[in-house]
C-alpha cells in the first residue's frame, strides 16, 4: 500500500476545518432572519472545492503486470488515499448542502420566514430527540 501524500492529508485537515467551521456557521443561521448570506457563499465554493479536490485525487489500484518471466510486478493499492478523497467528497458535500439550505432559507430577508427548523424532544419511558420542519402556510 502506498502512503497518502503529507501535503494532500494536511490539505484535507486544514481545508475539512475550515468547512466545518462555514458547516456550524450556516447551521447557526437557519432561523435568524436578517443575517448576511456571506457563510452561503464561501460554503457553495469551498465544498464544491473539496468536492474537487476529492474527485480528482480518486486514484485506482494497480494491478499486477503478467509478463513472459519469472517475476511478474506487483499491484499497488493506493486505499489509504481513496480513504482520504471520500472523507473530502463527503465532506464538500455537506458543506455545499448545508450552504444551499443557507441562501435557499434566506433568499427573501424581507417577508418573515414560514419555515422552521428545530429540535424536539418526546417525553416517555424511552424519550429520544428529533428534528422538526415546521412551514406555516
Amino acid at each position: 500500500m502506498e502512503p497518502v501524500a503529507t501535503r494532500y492529508a494536511v490539505g484535507t485537515a486544514v481545508w475539512s476545518g475550515f468547512n466545518t467551521m462555514l458547516g456550524v456557521a450556516n447551521a447557526s443561521q437557519f432561523n435568524l432572519p436578517g443575517v448576511g448570506r456571506g457563510a452561503g457563499y464561501v460554503g457553495l465554493l469551498s465544498g464544491a472545492g473539496q468536492v474537487m479536490m476529492g474527485a480528482f485525487h480518486l486514484p485506482a489500484d494497480e494491478k499486477p503486470h503478467y509478463g513472459i518471466g519469472w517475476n511478474p510486478t506487483a499491484g499497488v493499492s493506493h486505499a489509504p488515499e481513496r480513504t482520504v478523497s471520500v472523507v473530502n467528497i463527503g465532506a464538500g458535500t455537506a458543506t455545499l448542502a448545508l450552504s444551499t439550505w443557507n441562501l435557499l432559507h434566506h433568499r427573501n430577508m424581507d417577508k418573515a420566514s414560514r419555515t422552521a427548523v428545530g429540535v424536539v424532544s418526546f417525553p416517555g419511558k424511552i424519550g429520544g430527540s428529533g428534528l422538526s420542519l415546521t412551514h406555516r402556510f
